[in-house]
């Protein structure tokens, strides 16, 4: 066991997610708030649509897809733990079969 939370820990369990690389608990609920709940806690808000990929360091990647009428998707990268907006880029984030993040357009 690597830890054990109360559940008090948060608000309710909507969209709480494990993630591997690093292992990290994190939580996105319908109050566009991003949650890191485990090993470290953090919370800011998100934009609608959007939803954690990866993180590399203090930078998450998100993606945030819009249908406006047509469906595109951005990738935006956000420092850890206050959630400024470091970038963005028009596209699909795909992580490569070597590990290599590519942004298709």
């Amino acid at each position: 066991m690597h830890a054990r939370l109360p559940l008090g820990a948060v608000p309710d369990c909507y969209n709480l997610m494990l993630h591997t690389t690093p292992l990290t608990l994190t939580r996105q609920g319908h109050e566009n708030t991003f949650q890191v709940v485990w090993p470290e806690q953090g919370s800011f808000t998100i934009e609608p649509q959007e939803s954690l990929d990866s993180r590399e360091g203090d930078k998450l990647v998100f993606s945030r897809w819009y249908e406006d009428p047509d469906y595109r998707e951005e990738v935006i990268v956000r420092k850890y733990p206050t959630g400024e907006v470091l970038e963005r880029a028009n596209g699909t984030l795909m992580t490569m079969p070597d590990g290599q993040k590519w942004i298709f357009e």
